[in-house]
C-alpha cells in the first residue's frame, strides 16, 4: 500500500477512477435499460402465473410457485 500511495501508481490509479467517473451516467443508463427489459420479459409471466393462474390451470407449463420446494 505505501509502495502504491507513494510512486507513480497513485497517478495512475488517480487517472483510471477519473476515466470511470467519466461515465458514469452511461453505465447507470445501461443498467436502467437493462432492468426496463428484465421487466418487459419477465412481467408477463409473473401477472399470468399469480394473479390468473394460467399455466397451473392449463397444465403445459409448472406454474411459478410449483417449480420451488419447501
Amino acid at each position: 500500500m505505501r509502495e502504491i500511495s507513494t510512486g507513480r501508481h497513485k497517478e495512475e490509479i488517480d487517472r483510471l477512477i477519473s476515466q470511470d467517473k467519466a461515465v458514469e451516467g452511461e453505465v447507470k443508463a445501461t443498467q436502467s435499460v437493462e432492468k426496463l427489459l428484465r421487466y418487459n420479459r419477465d412481467l408477463f409471466n409473473l401477472v399470468n402465473n399469480f394473479v390468473s393462474f394460467r399455466s397451473f390451470y392449463t397444465g403445459r407449463d409448472k406454474a411459478l410457485f410449483q417449480v420451488g420446494t419447501l
